[in-house]
């Protein structure tokens, strides 16, 4: 009976502190990936954006072009930490890059094409911090295609697709 007694207590501490590690390595993970987006548009050239996603709006874009990936990675070398959202259009997003995971986040795109917007969950108490990437007269076709189906009504209830 005593012996049963100890390896149950075993067992149970041993599946206490399996749960506590994996805690541990999610809340690690999520605080890696929150960096990794926050030294993104502070312009860290060791960061390549590799995919980014929207969904919102009544649309959805998935997108792995390497001339939108590649000016927005360029792009963010120069945004600007601004105080809240500025863009008219709001999106859940995601940004990824390379193979780490995916970094939830809320992407504003202004109407007249000139910024999107990364606000970046701070931990797990709702507040963000908010970066303006500028979009300027060098953007590739693709990226004005973008902006354009995320802004324009007539892409309401249509998804982009996956390139």
């Amino acid at each position: 009976m005593l012996r049963r007694r100890v390896f149950n207590s075993r067992v149970a501490w041993s599946v206490i502190a399996i749960i506590f590690v994996a805690v541990l390595i999610l809340v690690g993970l999520e605080l890696w990936a929150e960096s990794n987006v926050e030294a993104w548009p502070s312009g860290n050239p060791d960061l390549q954006l590799t995919e980014i996603r929207f969904k919102g709006q009544c649309r959805e874009a998935f997108i792995k072009r390497i001339y939108v990936v590649a000016y927005l990675n360029m792009a963010a070398r120069n945004a600007e930490r601004v105080a809240g959202p500025m863009g008219e259009f709001s999106y859940y997003g995601q940004l990824k890059f390379g193979p780490a995971a995916a970094r939830e986040l809320v992407i504003d795109v202004c109407k007249d094409h000139s910024h999107i917007g990364i606000g970046v969950p701070q931990g797990f108490g709702g507040e963000y911090k908010y970066w303006s990437i500028h979009i300027g007269a060098d953007a590739p076709k693709e990226v004005g295609d973008l902006l354009n189906f995320l802004t324009e009504d007539q892409y309401r209830g249509q998804v982009l697709p996956h390139d």
